[in-house]
């Protein structure tokens, strides 16, 4: 049944700012990849804090660690390092990028708001004829709180994913073609996206 909600315009009326949603994507992303495993190098090898032996008088090359580079078990010279390519962006900037994420989807006449997302059941074929009957191939929901039986029943449908609003966010707003929000959702992101 259709029934009327309250939508804020400054989280669901925003102009289009391409360029504050590829910054937040690109953020988002860089924050994500990560480098080849790191490896240890000999300050980092469990051992090796004693000499082996006497620097004079055994007639052997003289050593001061058994994690040396050189020895089986020792550390690896000039070893990879973890890497990582985060950076920063100011959280006014990314609740705007948010907003102006959500506010698209309302333009272009892709957002849909639903009471609840009670199910009868976690059966993921009951779910998907939801979906097709609404012709929804393609969508992010987003609650409050995402209910168990609905978690299991989209567990398994690759194009729909299910976010709960305190984990909404640019790039799976934009990966998706349909944004679903509850009435619970509207009302958190609301109250998350309007404080100062």
């Amino acid at each position: 049944p259709k029934g009327t909600i309250e939508l804020a315009s400054a989280v669901f009326e925003m102009p289009l700012r391409k360029d504050l949603l590829q910054r937040v994507v690109l953020w988002q992303q860089a924050r994500k990849r990560h480098d080849a495993i790191p490896v240890k190098r000999r300050g980092e090898v469990s051992g090796g804090g004693r000499k082996p032996y006497q620097q004079k008088g055994t007639g052997r090359a003289r050593h001061g660690s058994i994690r040396s580079p050189i020895w089986k078990g020792g550390g690896k010279a000039h070893g990879r390092r973890a890497k990582s390519w985060a950076f920063d962006i100011p959280k006014k900037v990314r609740r705007l990028a948010l907003r102006t994420a959500i506010s698209a989807r309302m333009r272009e006449g892709s957002l849909a708001v639903v009471e609840d997302l009670e199910i009868e059941g976690h059966k993921t074929s009951l779910l998907q004829g939801v979906f097709d009957r609404h012709g929804w191939d393609s969508a992010l929901v987003i609650s409050e709180e995402i209910p168990p039986n609905f978690k299991l029943a989209c567990a398994n449908i690759a194009t729909v994913d299910a976010l709960p609003a305190l984990g909404a966010n640019v790039y799976s707003i934009l990966q998706r073609r349909q944004l679903v929000i509850t009435r619970s959702g509207v009302e958190y992101l609301h109250t998350f996206l309007l404080r100062h």
